[in-house]
């Protein structure tokens, strides 16, 4: 469960026009809270098992629209996070980390649809080997537009690279001019 709840910033009365080319909604600017309640119970052949509950709750920061082709769009976030774990996964790429973060993301447009993002978490667990240190460092470039958006992913914890793929507005049922 996680919604954003608009602390400060003007109320768009936009509408998809053809100056949001490279966003599939209207972006909403200004500065906001995120709070965030998850849960998981994992079960394995072996019989062991892990259930996760993450909390969090934290401020979103941003600025633009990604209507103008250079550096009109930045987004910065930070939000803590607590991790309530208990049990394990047999296998080590599905073990939840239960140390407690502060997950830092920051995404910009250089120009046109391209965008720069760098998401890494600051271990803040006393009780945590990795306490006080940057963990799970991943930096992106990908590529904006209103259907569909294109990104590489590079972990350097990993040292791995990922491709992400994802389409917009399956269920647009109105008709609309082209673009």
């Amino acid at each position: 469960l996680e919604h954003k709840y608009k602390l400060f910033g003007k109320i768009s009365e936009d509408k998809l026009t053809r100056d949001y080319k490279n966003s599939p909604e209207i972006v909403n600017e200004g500065l906001h809270l995120k709070p965030k309640l998850g849960y998981g119970i994992y079960q394995y052949n072996n019989g062991k098992g892990q259930s996760i509950l993450t909390a969090g709750v934290g401020p979103e920061f941003v600025r633009g629209q990604l209507k103008n082709k250079f550096l009109d769009y930045t987004s910065l976030s930070i939000f803590p996070e607590y991790i309530f774990k208990k049990g394990s996964s047999p296998f080590k790429f599905d073990d939840f980390n239960s140390s407690a973060r502060i997950v830092l993301s920051l995404k910009q447009q250089l120009i046109g649809p391209l965008i720069l993002g760098l998401e890494t978490n600051y271990n803040i667990d006393t009780k945590s080997s990795g306490y006080g240190s940057f963990e799970n460092k991943n930096l992106s470039l990908g590529i904006s537009r209103r259907a569909y958006a294109a990104e590489f992913v590079y972990d350097q914890d990993n040292k791995s690279v990922a491709f992400q793929f994802k389409v917009f507005n399956f269920g647009y049922n109105d008709r609309s001019e082209k673009f």
